[in-house]
Protein backbone atom coordinates (compact mmCIF):
# COMPACT_ATOMS: atom_id res chain seq x y z
CA UNK A 1 0.00 0.00 0.00
CA UNK A 2 1.76 3.22 -0.93
CA UNK A 3 1.74 6.51 1.23
CA UNK A 4 0.47 10.01 -0.30
CA UNK A 5 0.22 13.28 0.46
CA UNK A 6 -2.17 15.57 -1.58
CA UNK A 7 -0.43 19.18 -1.31
CA UNK A 8 -2.07 22.42 -2.52
CA UNK A 9 -0.73 26.06 -2.58
CA UNK A 10 0.83 27.07 -0.56
CA UNK A 11 2.14 23.91 0.72
CA UNK A 12 5.55 22.36 0.46
CA UNK A 13 6.79 19.18 1.91
CA UNK A 14 9.99 18.44 1.77
CA UNK A 15 10.90 14.87 2.05
CA UNK A 16 12.39 12.51 0.20
CA UNK A 17 8.99 10.84 -1.28
CA UNK A 18 8.91 10.78 -5.22
CA UNK A 19 6.90 14.05 -5.97
CA UNK A 20 4.13 14.63 -8.78
CA UNK A 21 2.71 18.26 -9.81
CA UNK A 22 -0.17 17.98 -11.52
CA UNK A 23 -1.14 21.54 -13.10
CA UNK A 24 -4.84 22.01 -13.59
CA UNK A 25 -5.90 18.33 -13.87
CA UNK A 26 -8.94 16.97 -15.17
CA UNK A 27 -11.07 14.47 -13.03
CA UNK A 28 -10.39 11.35 -15.34
CA UNK A 29 -6.44 12.31 -15.07
CA UNK A 30 -7.14 12.55 -10.97
CA UNK A 31 -9.05 9.02 -11.28
CA UNK A 32 -6.15 7.53 -13.84
CA UNK A 33 -3.02 8.60 -11.19
CA UNK A 34 -5.02 7.29 -8.16
CA UNK A 35 -4.79 4.29 -9.94
CA UNK A 36 -1.70 4.13 -10.54
CA UNK A 37 -0.29 5.08 -7.12
CA UNK A 38 -2.55 3.06 -5.32
CA UNK A 39 -1.17 0.09 -6.24
CA UNK A 40 2.57 0.92 -5.43
CA UNK A 41 4.01 0.67 -2.75
CA UNK A 42 6.37 3.85 -3.17
CA UNK A 43 5.57 7.24 -1.29
CA UNK A 44 3.84 9.92 -3.11
CA UNK A 45 3.78 13.81 -2.62
CA UNK A 46 0.78 14.33 -5.57
CA UNK A 47 0.84 18.37 -5.91
CA UNK A 48 -1.80 19.77 -7.32
CA UNK A 49 -2.32 23.50 -9.41
CA UNK A 50 -5.83 24.20 -10.25
CA UNK A 51 -5.88 27.91 -9.36
CA UNK A 52 -7.26 30.38 -11.73
CA UNK A 53 -5.37 33.38 -9.57
CA UNK A 54 -2.19 34.51 -9.66
CA UNK A 55 -1.73 34.33 -5.90
CA UNK A 56 0.14 31.26 -5.88
CA UNK A 57 2.21 31.66 -8.96
CA UNK A 58 5.45 31.72 -7.30
CA UNK A 59 4.59 28.52 -5.74
CA UNK A 60 3.61 26.78 -9.30
CA UNK A 61 7.42 27.74 -10.28
CA UNK A 62 8.80 26.61 -7.38
CA UNK A 63 7.26 22.94 -7.01
CA UNK A 64 8.14 22.72 -10.77
CA UNK A 65 11.20 22.95 -10.44
CA UNK A 66 11.49 20.34 -7.27
CA UNK A 67 9.58 17.74 -8.48
CA UNK A 68 9.98 14.24 -10.14
CA UNK A 69 7.56 14.70 -12.60
CA UNK A 70 4.84 17.17 -13.77
CA UNK A 71 2.01 16.85 -15.77
CA UNK A 72 0.00 19.61 -16.91
CA UNK A 73 -3.33 19.52 -19.27
CA UNK A 74 -2.90 22.26 -21.43
CA UNK A 75 -6.80 22.51 -22.51
CA UNK A 76 -7.61 23.52 -18.85
CA UNK A 77 -5.07 25.89 -18.09
CA UNK A 78 -6.58 29.30 -17.40
CA UNK A 79 -5.28 32.69 -18.93
CA UNK A 80 -2.97 33.46 -16.48
CA UNK A 81 -1.30 29.93 -16.59
CA UNK A 82 -1.70 29.80 -20.27
CA UNK A 83 1.03 32.09 -21.06
CA UNK A 84 3.51 30.18 -19.73
CA UNK A 85 2.52 26.83 -21.06
CA UNK A 86 5.72 26.42 -23.97
CA UNK A 87 7.58 27.03 -20.67
CA UNK A 88 5.98 24.22 -18.65
CA UNK A 89 6.43 21.98 -21.35
CA UNK A 90 9.89 22.58 -22.00
CA UNK A 91 11.07 20.63 -19.08
CA UNK A 92 12.42 17.14 -19.69
CA UNK A 93 10.03 15.29 -17.19
CA UNK A 94 7.13 17.34 -17.99
CA UNK A 95 4.18 15.24 -19.58
CA UNK A 96 1.44 17.44 -21.53
CA UNK A 97 -2.24 16.23 -22.84
CA UNK A 98 -4.16 18.23 -25.41
CA UNK A 99 -7.01 17.52 -27.65
CA UNK A 100 -5.95 20.10 -29.67
CA UNK A 101 -2.71 19.90 -32.29
CA UNK A 102 0.13 22.31 -32.17
CA UNK A 103 2.69 21.27 -34.04
CA UNK A 104 5.40 24.01 -32.52
CA UNK A 105 4.76 21.93 -29.36
CA UNK A 106 6.10 19.01 -30.39
CA UNK A 107 9.19 20.52 -31.23
CA UNK A 108 9.66 22.09 -27.92
CA UNK A 109 8.82 19.27 -26.55
CA UNK A 110 7.94 15.28 -26.97
CA UNK A 111 6.02 14.23 -23.96
CA UNK A 112 2.41 14.87 -25.22
CA UNK A 113 0.83 12.34 -24.22
CA UNK A 114 -2.85 11.14 -23.45
CA UNK A 115 -3.83 9.30 -21.01
CA UNK A 116 -1.46 8.11 -17.73
CA UNK A 117 -1.05 5.00 -18.69
CA UNK A 118 1.56 6.37 -21.54
CA UNK A 119 3.40 6.90 -18.97
CA UNK A 120 2.62 4.41 -16.14
CA UNK A 121 6.49 3.38 -15.70
CA UNK A 122 7.79 6.51 -14.85
CA UNK A 123 5.11 6.75 -11.96
CA UNK A 124 5.03 3.78 -10.17
CA UNK A 125 7.51 1.43 -8.69
CA UNK A 126 9.34 0.75 -12.04
CA UNK A 127 11.12 3.21 -12.07
CA UNK A 128 11.81 7.05 -11.90
CA UNK A 129 12.87 9.46 -14.67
Amino acid sequence: MSDIKIITPPDIIHDKSYSILLVCPSEAIKHQLQDIVTNSSEHYNIYIYDINTDEHFDWLLNVRSMVDITIVELDNLPSNIKCIESYLISYPNTYWITQGINPLYNKISVNSIYTLEEIKVHIGEHGKI
